[in-house]
């Protein structure tokens, strides 16, 4: 299968890539090996606190309830790009719906601790368990 790529990066520039593919039939969460799982892991764990932070200052003056930008339907989406600027800074909030993302996180972020055998992402987890708490 002919599998064809195509984006833009920060920078605007327009890029693609090709290459050939042979699905085995394997999981929809295979992995050649366990560094490939490990960047998974981080790169979503990395997501999830972009869209948190995202999230949180946008709605900061907001006092109804709002929905994250995370969900079941879209998963934990690629945050967008932060302008350049500084932004000034806030209080530490969680909100109650990133309160339950972190937790529903968190048992998937146990699964994958112990499918690596890398009790070195413990560290992520004791953030993690601070951040479902609120």
């Amino acid at each position: 299968m002919l599998l064809k790529v195509t984006y833009e990066d920060r920078t605007g520039k327009a890029d693609s890539s090709e290459s050939f593919v042979e699905l085995n039939g394997e999981a929809p969460e295979y992995f050649e090996n366990r560094g490939i799982r490990k960047g998974v892991v981080l790169a979503r764990y990395a997501d999830l606190l972009k869209n948190w932070l995202i999230d949180e200052r946008e709605h900061t003056d907001i006092s109804e309830t709002w929905e994250p930008r995370v969900d079941d339907w879209s998963g934990i989406v690629v945050p967008p790009a932060l302008g350049k600027w500084e932004r000034q800074s806030l209080p530490l909030t969680v909100s109650e719906p990133y309160r339950e993302l972190f937790g529903e996180f968190t048992g998937y972020f146990k699964q994958e601790i112990e499918a690596l055998d890398d009790s070195a992402l413990e560290q992520e987890l004791e953030i993690l368990a601070k951040l479902g708490k609120g």
